[in-house]
């Protein structure tokens, strides 16, 4: 991604980065749109999925699955992604996700109604027919209407809100992706990760990086304990027989076990990064930007990541001498949040020590 361009998402009107780097490092003040920033890319990634719509809602703990819900409720977290909750059913209220405003691309998002009737085929057999309506194509002849969200993208999709079908049916992601929230670590997800990596050179990458916390590991896989099916990340350390729980060893390393995988199973794609410094001591950060720089590089990762941290801001700034990283300090002016870009190692490290504001 070269650049970007979101209007009307969730507490981003509208933002503008005409300038994008291998690895991007978004910082500003609580509730400016850093993690939303995140969102919005990674709904462009996956074309506006409807599966992904959805995790993106679990994500939040907004579980759609759960029966005893209302239609008004379901329908409240669909509203969610989209500026001050604005319910609209008109064609040009939409939100809008690419590149640039001509992106061929771009996703959009609107609220429909969708109409459904009945055809039959030259068998006599019937089916049903879907489809949608903004408020300006609406006539009184249509009757009962449901609501409901369309993706307009590659793939589009036609949501109702109320029964959560899935009614057009999306593909695969074009380009792969990895999203990492602020959670420690999700040890399913992890252990998936690992399957994939597992037996190959990259493993490497994964002891090196953990590595940085405690030198004396040399092996990590993950197994079943006892007679649980889930699986867990083990270890074992140099001069020493015993395997470890890598869950016993501090949140710290389980952050980067998470950060590494993730970033092995995105090559040649984005890396997603919601606050860099979870769980993580300001002396390990600069090491752990190090691997991610040389990741970005070897395996052609674009990376986006979100800190509040200082100390996270000035490890980016001295892993990045060839300038191969942007900062992005989003500040919100009124109603609009405009972007102030940094790729200056200078720049960033004077701006940090004069205490100008950049978190």
């Amino acid at each position: 991604m070269e650049s970007l361009f979101i209007e009307k998402f969730k507490n981003i009107r509208s933002l503008q980065l005409d300038k994008l780097s291998k690895v991007n490092l978004i910082v500003g003040k609580n509730n400016v749109g850093k993690s939303t920033l995140l969102e919005a890319i990674s709904l462009y990634l996956s074309q506006g999925s409807p599966s992904y719509l959805m995790s993106l809602l679990e994500r939040r703990g907004e579980l759609l699955s759960r029966q005893e819900e209302s239609d008004a409720e379901r329908k409240e977290h669909y509203l969610s992604f989209f500026y001050n909750y604005k319910e609209s059913y008109k064609k040009d209220d939409c939100i809008f996700i690419g590149q640039s405003e001509q992106d061929p691309l771009a996703v959009r998002l609107h609220q429909v109604y969708i109409k459904e009737r009945i055809e039959k085929d030259e068998d006599g057999d019937e089916r049903r027919i879907r489809s949608r309506l903004f408020e300006e194509d609406l006539t009184e002849s249509d009757g009962m209407l449901e609501p409901g969200l369309f993706v307009s993208s590659s793939t589009p999709a036609l949501l109702s809100y109320t029964s959560l079908r899935r009614i057009w049916m999306s593909r695969e992601f074009a380009m792969p992706f990895q999203y990492v929230d602020s959670r420690v670590s999700d040890v399913e997800k992890n252990a998936s990760l690992f399957d994939k990596i597992s037996l190959s050179p990259d493993e490497k990458y994964v002891v090196d990086a953990l590595r940085i916390i405690n030198p004396r590991i040399e092996r990590i896989a993950f197994l079943a304990l006892s007679n649980k099916r889930d699986r867990y990340p083990i270890v074992t350390l140099k001069d020493d027989p015993r395997r470890y729980r890598l869950s016993s060893m501090g949140d710290g390393l389980n952050r980067i076990l998470t950060i590494i995988l993730s970033m092995l199973n995105c090559k040649g794609g984005v890396f997603l990064l919601d606050e860099f410094e979870t769980g993580l001591h300001y002396s390990v950060q600069e090491k752990l930007w190090d691997i991610v720089f040389t990741l970005s590089k070897e395996l052609n990762i674009q990376v986006f990541a979100t800190s509040h941290s200082r100390d996270c801001i000035e490890g980016f700034a001295n892993q990045n001498p060839g300038q191969e990283g942007l900062l992005i300090r989003m500040e919100s002016r009124g109603d609009t949040i405009v972007p102030i870009l940094y790729s200056d190692k200078s720049d960033i490290l004077f701006a940090i020590h004069k205490d100008i504001e950049i978190r």
